[in-house]
């Protein structure tokens, strides 16, 4: 499951591997993917061109394989009723379905300040707060904007090892066009089009994205600071947010914001 490096205080106690098992792909292999819990990243660089963890939503917690996105800034899963969404990596369960959790809030119109803070909608369908997000190799997305219970596991030790439960909102599309991996959940760590919003006061002068990040759920909700790291090799990686991995010089290459 998703990690982060919980408030208050002390170092960061994540995942972290050595460059030779990065190297060798010595972590564990699911459905020939490497796969494991605790913001381990399946994937691979040179063929499929994305990076996968899991993630639980919903009460009951479901567990979902959710795609890291660092260029766009919704957060977006397929629906169960949708028709063009192809076959998920997990089946039917992969698909987020309305009925399967009772905590599950969909935005309505008119949007409420205090109870939809950073949202906007595209367009007002039947009350339903609705998007519509093309991307720049030609696949579309559109769909309704909903709110639900984030389930985050800890970093390994000390403080970081507590768990974290927020309240999200995030896409659900009942329609996909283009390429294949927009089947699959896709998770934005960015709230903002075309940046990530300033560490200092959480604002930036680029266009803000539909939703605030599950990363600003738990800023905003003191679970969190307002950093990520992010490590890959050419088939694995590691990602951790609200910290920085304690020892990244042990990996190949480490991405870390602020």
């Amino acid at each position: 499951m998703l990690r982060f490096h919980s408030l208050p205080g002390g170092e960061p106690a994540p995942l972290f591997y050595r460059r030779e098992e990065l190297a060798n792909g010595s972590l564990p292999l699911v459905h020939g993917r490497r796969l494991a819990s605790g913001g381990i990243l399946a994937g691979a660089l040179h063929t499929i061109g994305y990076y996968a963890t899991d993630v639980c939503v919903g009460s009951p917690p479901r567990r979902y394989e959710l795609i890291i996105d660092t260029g766009s800034s919704l957060t977006a899963v397929p629906c169960a009723s949708c028709r063009t969404c192809g076959d998920h990596a997990c089946g039917k369960a992969g698909r987020f379905d309305l009925r399967a959790s009772s905590t599950v809030v969909p935005v309505t119109c008119p949007l409420d300040g205090k109870r939809h803070p950073g949202v906007k909608c595209d367009q007002c369908v039947s009350s339903q707060c609705s998007y519509a997000v093309h991307y720049t190799e030609g696949s579309s997305i559109r769909g309704q904007i909903v709110k639900d219970l984030v389930h985050f596991q800890g970093g390994e030790g000390g403080e970081s090892a507590s768990p974290a439960t927020v309240r999200a909102f995030f896409g659900r599309h009942d329609r996909a066009e283009g390429h294949a991996f927009l089947l699959r959940w896709l998770m934005s760590i960015s709230d903002w089009n075309g940046r990530l919003p300033d560490p200092g006061d959480g604002h930036a002068v680029a266009g803000r994205g539909r939703v605030p990040s599950w990363l600003s759920a738990l800023v905003e909700q003191q679970r969190a600071r307002p950093s990520f790291s992010l490590c890959l090799s050419d088939t694995s990686g590691l990602f951790l947010l609200g910290g920085r991995h304690a020892r990244a010089r042990r990996v190949v290459l480490m991405l870390v914001w602020p």
